[in-house]
């Protein structure tokens, strides 16, 4: 190999290990902060009843977790919890058979809390919910036209939603409910790409609902979802929706808010580093000649910032 050219190969050596070593020295974030994760889900089927008390828990700090109270008609007349935590919703915008109503909310901390809602009446409902670290906090879903994709009633056996991401890495996950023929030994099976996040039907009767997800690491265009096949043929219904990364800077579909409690969280901000390496490599390249080159790498770094905490970084050198 030509001497000059073994110069510059060294020095860009020394130079990505410097940039290494500096982005090493970043706040401690997850190297995964920027596509969200499935962290916790659970369900619970409650019978006529007028409120409903569910304990739930995320593992780690700043996880974004969405509740689905599924009902016929109405909507709860209030969300709260025991960690005083702030709930978007609900989002009418999401829907299925009957009146879905989907909130979510920022847990700062990680841990248990239970979340209590009240209903207007008495009534038959089902509860599921999940929670994702590493998603977006302010804005969470997708804002792409074609989300949340709503289907149903439809015949069935399967639901079929056609939609779009604007982002790669997005959380894409599917609520989907059988009123007619919702039994327990009709549980649907889960179709490729998705995997089942809830699958009990607790004796839920007419209000049987499953969740399903799967990780989308590139963008998705005009793609027909189905997430589930059920055994009987009968009145399925539900919708395809999409949470986001905290590098994605679309905005949250259009809804109403019920706040209940304090928030727990801060607001997010964002903070951009620059990061400049030189480094000087001098090589002997003859008993009489001495060679000296100077390589200067730049990255950019942008931090999501929530509080003081760190919760997503993006670099480009």
């Amino acid at each position: 190999m030509d001497s000059r050219l073994e110069i510059i190969f060294v020095s860009l050596l020394v130079v990505a290990g410097a940039v290494t070593g500096v982005l090493a020295l970043s706040p401690s974030v997850p190297l995964n902060s920027a596509s969200p994760t499935l962290d916790n889900h659970g369900t619970n089927c409650y019978q006529p009843t007028t409120s409903f008390s569910l304990p739930i828990s995320t593992s780690a700090p700043n996880a974004l977790v969405v509740l689905i109270v599924q009902l016929n008609t109405v909507s709860p007349t209030s969300i709260t919890d025991t960690s005083g935590l702030t709930w978007n919703g609900p989002f009418t915008n999401f829907e299925a058979n009957g009146d879905v109503n989907l909130y979510w909310a920022v847990k700062a901390n990680a841990g248990p809390t239970t979340i209590s809602g009240v209903m207007p009446d008495s009534e038959h409902f089902k509860v599921l919910w999940f929670d994702v670290l590493g998603a977006n906090l302010t804005s969470p879903f997708d804002a792409n036209p074609s989300l949340p994709a709503n289907s149903g009633p439809e015949a069935g056996p399967t639901m079929s939603v056609t939609a779009s991401t604007s982002t790669p890495n997005d959380f894409v996950f599917s609520y989907v409910t059988q009123v007619g023929g919702a039994t327990s030994t009709n549980t649907p099976t889960v179709n490729s790409p998705f995997a089942l996040l809830d699958g009990n039907n607790n004796g839920c009767y007419s209000q049987a609902a499953w969740l399903a997800y799967f990780d989308a690491s590139t963008t998705q265009t005009s793609v027909a979802f189905e997430p589930m096949t059920f055994t009987l043929s009968n009145q399925v219904a539900g919708f395809v929706a999409a949470i986001q990364g905290p590098s994605s800077g679309t905005t949250t579909s259009n809804s109403s808010t019920t706040s209940s409690g304090q928030s727990s969280s801060d607001d997010t901000s964002t903070v951009t580093s620059t990061i400049t390496t030189t480094v000087t490599t001098t090589v002997t390249v003859s008993s009489s000649a001495t060679t000296s080159t100077t390589v200067t790498s730049s990255c950019t770094v942008t931090f999501t910032m929530v509080g003081q905490k760190v919760v997503g970084w993006q670099g480009s050198c």
